[in-house]
């Protein structure tokens, strides 16, 4: 694990301290850095589907009612725990409200009995107006920061909630978040987006995370899918 950098430290405080636009829950209290020591989590797939506009839909009076379809957002990482898989389906135009929850991949975990280990992991989705915050503002599904959660306990005793986050835009590799390339499809399809594709910055998508407490998780979290 790496040391992180006052930059990282700054956006991980930033994100981690605004509440979500979408849901009517109480503001938590803010969560303390409690080991400044980081994690690297790697996202090796990330898939965004969602409808475009009217004029975009490739037909000339937009999109037929049975044609309508949820916008979805499907991702693996990479957690100490293990592979992870997160998904969601919400509201074209808009992002997921609240913690989603993801289900591990790999069952082929330690047959150890003394080993009392468990974790749980999840995600939300925050709307993002940018690098400057200013300008035209991009839909949700394009411009957001992606937070995932692992909450870990050991036994009775040790309960530790771990949080990393990502700003991630797409369709310009010269701007360093641009992660996705999203591409429209055929009549109907809607627009498609990848990670690590021609229109992406040609790094790897990681969220830098840290042990965080101040977090009430029996208000808001959701237990993964095991």
């Amino acid at each position: 694990m790496k040391k992180p950098t006052a930059l990282s430290l700054s956006l991980y405080l930033v994100s981690t301290i605004l509440p979500s636009p979408t849901t009517s829950l109480p503001t938590p209290q803010s969560p303390t850095i409690t080991n400044t020591t980081s994690e690297h989590w790697l996202i090796p797939r990330l898939d965004m589907h969602y409808m475009m506009s009217e004029r975009e839909s490739g037909l000339p009076l937009g999109w037929p009612a049975w044609a309508r379809f949820p916008s979805t957002m499907d991702f693996d990482i990479n957690l100490p725990s293990g592979p992870w898989n997160c998904k969601a389906s919400f509201d074209n135009g808009t992002l997921p409200i609240g913690n989603q929850a993801c289900t591990r991949k790999s069952t082929n975990m330690t047959t150890n009995p003394d080993d009392t280990t468990s974790s749980y992991a999840s995600f939300t989705m925050m709307q993002w107006l940018g690098l400057d915050g200013e300008g035209e503002k991009k839909r949700p599904e394009i411009s957001y920061i992606l937070s995932v959660e692992e909450h870990r306990i050991v036994g009775l005793d040790v309960d530790t909630l771990w949080k990393g986050n990502q700003f991630i835009t797409a369709n310009n590799p010269y701007e360093p978040t641009s992660y996705m390339t999203c591409i429209m499809g055929r009549p109907l399809d809607g627009e498609r987006c990848q990670i690590k594709s021609f229109l992406s910055v040609r790094e790897d998508l990681v969220l830098e995370a840290f042990e965080v407490s101040g977090l009430n998780l029996e208000d808001g979290g959701v237990e993964s899918e095991e």
